[in-house]
């Protein structure tokens, strides 16, 4: 069982994906990763309501959604204050411009294997922590 090594208890991660196979591979490779993953989503609304009322600690997005396009949502992620940096790894066959335009966002082309989705989890955590030491670097340098 792979973990991240600074939170060894159960992560919460939002899947998005209404294609039912996306679900079933990221559902699986999720757990084996200890994440619980929340009901899983098949909107942009819905990902929406669940992300704000669960503050998951990753969003797994498919860019093919069926009402609203995914670079929306994930502008609404990065607006609200307590997501604006939740890493979401959009499950998708194209850039988007303004779908991956931060460090918390990651693009994982599919076809969407275990592998390559544990490899995009663990970036995504590693673009994390390397955000929050420059964001705790800045404010002991203005400090100081």
């Amino acid at each position: 069982m792979t973990n991240f090594p600074d939170k060894p208890w159960r992560r919460r991660a939002l899947l998005v994906a209404p294609d039912p196979t996306i679900r079933k591979v990221c559902f699986e490779t999720l757990s084996s990763m200890n994440f619980t993953v929340l009901n899983p989503a098949a909107s942009g609304a819905s990902a929406v309501t669940l992300a704000t009322r669960e503050h998951p600690d990753v969003i797994l997005l498919s860019q093919q959604l069926s009402d609203v396009p995914a670079s929306e949502v994930v502008k609404w992620f990065r607006s609200n204050k307590e997501l604006a940096s939740t890493p979401i790894v959009i499950l998708g066959t194209r850039t988007e411009d303004d779908m991956h335009a931060d460090a918390q966002t990651i693009l994982l082309p599919r076809p969407v294997t275990p592998a390559r989705l544990k490899q995009a989890l663990i970036d995504s955590h590693s673009r994390l922590r390397s955000s929050d030491a420059t964001t705790v670097a800045g404010v002991g340098a203005r400090s100081a």
